[in-house]
């Protein structure tokens, strides 16, 4: 069934670069300090006059301009936790390709899950976003672009396919005169982003494409993620929330489904504990590791990742590691530091 068979409403048509580029964000993450509050959450009380005619004392950030990297991240994430959102199935069904006029560029045929962007403006404002594929960087900026498109946000120009700029690897595949007029990679300076892009280029391939959480450089309790696959967290399985893969149906209600749980998330202060009163008591299982690993498993097949429509007054226990757990995680980590020495300087 083609994708306008199937009823769909929102199918679009997005360019995207024949060849694959540089992923657009090396890890870990760029801070970015929000300048809202997520809804609900109670911003800091005004000091007294009293206070106020004492000198400032040096504020968390000023202290992480100066090197203190760490502090930053705790700072960021008492302001707005991290929503880690899969592209492919998760937000969208990538239906074909075919060639575009311009060598450089193809056509991609895509259905847009129902409610996504009403969906998307809103983790937009709750959260710090990053979108995380296991495609490569090409098909992921021209999905990151569409997706600003229907969350209603100005699009960023460094995931624009139109951009004269990281079609190559590197400037030597070009020549010197258009290699004057290309950039290579965003600057975080001044390209203007809605949400930070991670690509294939940034899975743990080793260990099935794992989409590691501690690659970020955020603080973990502040981290939740959203993936059709479970082996995106199937070693931060207090963090990860499985949604039913989407292949284009027009009734899918799945995200707005998600949202009661997203709000409850970024009003809490600590992002996985809440995630805990949204899970059932058999949840326990999947704090052991190598059952989340094992393909065969309760765990993997049924449990890993399922949370509840409501709300839950106790949490489920806090989290038991597992005798294997240790190794698993630190297996993670070998690969993690290979991969991405600079994430743990």
């Amino acid at each position: 069934m083609s994708a306008l068979e199937t009823g769909t409403q929102d199918v679009r048509i997005v360019l995207a670069r024949r060849r694959n580029h540089r992923a657009h964000w090396t890890v870990p993450l760029p801070i970015v300090v929000p300048t809202e509050m997520p809804l609900g959450r109670k911003a800091p009380e005004s000091r007294s006059k009293k206070e106020s005619s004492k000198p400032p004392k040096k504020t968390e950030l000023q202290r992480q301009r100066n090197g203190d990297m760490v502090g930053l991240i705790k700072c960021v994430a008492r302001k707005k936790h991290t929503l880690v959102l899969d592209i492919d199935h998760t937000l969208l069904a990538f239906c074909e390709r075919w060639d575009h006029e311009n060598s450089r560029l193809e056509n991609r045929l895509v259905i847009l899950r129902p409610h996504v962007g009403a969906f998307l403006k809103e983790m937009h404002e709750l959260f710090e976003v990053v979108l995380w594929t296991a495609s490569n960087a090409s098909h992921g900026g021209a999905m990151t672009t569409l997706l600003e498109e229907a969350a209603g946000l100005q699009p960023s120009a460094c995931y624009d396919a139109t951009v004269p700029w990281g079609f190559f690897d590197s400037p030597e595949l070009v020549s010197a005169d258009e290699a004057a007029t290309m950039r290579f990679e965003p600057d975080v300076d001044r390209d203007r982003v809605n949400w930070c892009l991670l690509t294939a280029e940034h899975v743990l391939e080793p260990m099935n494409k794992m989409k590691f959480i501690p690659i970020l450089g955020r603080d973990a309790s502040s981290v939740i993620m959203i993936d059709d696959n479970v082996r995106s967290f199937t070693l931060t399985p207090r963090a990860g929330v499985k949604i039913n893969a989407f292949y284009g149906k027009a009734t899918d209600s799945e995200l707005d489904g998600l949202l009661p749980m997203l709000r409850a998330v970024a009003n809490a202060d600590n992002a996985v504990e809440e995630l805990d009163h949204w899970r059932q008591d058999e949840y326990v299982k999947c704090d052991n590791f190598e059952d989340n690993m094992n393909l065969r498993t309760e765990a993997r097949k049924c449990i890993l990742g399922a949370v509840l429509s409501e709300r839950r007054n106790e949490p489920i226990p806090a989290l038991v590691q597992s005798t294997g757990n240790e190794t698993l995680t630190h297996i993670a980590m070998k690969h993690a530091k290979l991969l991405f020495p600079q994430a743990f300087d």
